[in-house]
């Protein structure tokens, strides 16, 4: 069963910080393309940042091993799934060495995590099972998925449907549609890996593998 992933951005426990980055040059541009997994040119690799800076927003906070920034543009990943995924998906995805600095004292805390740039792109969404968020016209079916800008219903009582043979062998990835970019899906076996390592950071939501 494959997954959609959002950054968890609790506001309470020790999941309570945020992870930003402060870098002006990260903005704009590259900000964009990371936002969307685009093939980074020669230009804006030279924009690509090396610290990422956390704040603490409670006293029980502790650092997660996969941050996202607010908007989930961003993805951050601990030395811990660079490993796994460099292992069980080799050659598919870059990383992006990354210092991380604590925003108060600007001390830098660790040097083991990595912004990872996910660009594969497959063409999974089944638009004909899912559910398009459009007012007063919800429903299934590619014109509605392309009029709603690819907002698909997932909470309650609908799914997000995949199609399993697209996604077979695959761990990380994201929507092909030019407005599902932003979408990014894990594997079912990446997603154990992540609960049985008691990993945090991210929120895991179910979806349904179809033929």
């Amino acid at each position: 069963m494959p997954y959609l992933v959002k950054g968890s951005h609790k506001r309470a426990g020790r999941d309570n910080h945020s992870a930003f980055l402060r870098d002006p040059k990260a903005r704009g541009p590259i900000s964009a393309a990371l936002t969307v997994g685009d093939v980074l040119s020669d230009e804006l690799r030279k924009l690509l940042p090396t610290v990422v800076e956390v704040e603490m927003h409670s006293p029980k906070a502790e650092l997660t091993q996969m941050m996202t920034n607010g908007g989930d543009s961003e993805w951050f990943v601990h030395q811990v799934i660079k490993d796994w995924l460099e292992e069980n998906e080799p050659g598919v995805h870059e990383f992006v060495p990354l210092k991380v600095r604590d925003a108060p004292t600007g001390e830098i805390i660790r040097d083991d995590y990595y912004l990872v740039l996910i660009t594969e792109r497959i063409k999974c969404l089944d638009e004909e099972k899912i559910t398009w968020i459009i007012p007063k016209d919800r429903g299934t079916g590619l014109e509605r998925a392309q009029r709603s800008k690819y907002r698909a219903d997932y909470d309650g009582k609908h799914k997000l449907y995949l199609h399993a043979d697209l996604i077979e062998g695959r761990h990380l990835w994201r929507g092909m549609p030019d407005l599902a970019r932003e979408m990014v899906f894990c594997s079912d076996e990446l997603a154990a890996f992540v609960k049985a390592e008691g990993l945090r950071g991210w929120k895991l939501i179910k979806c349904v593998a179809a033929a």
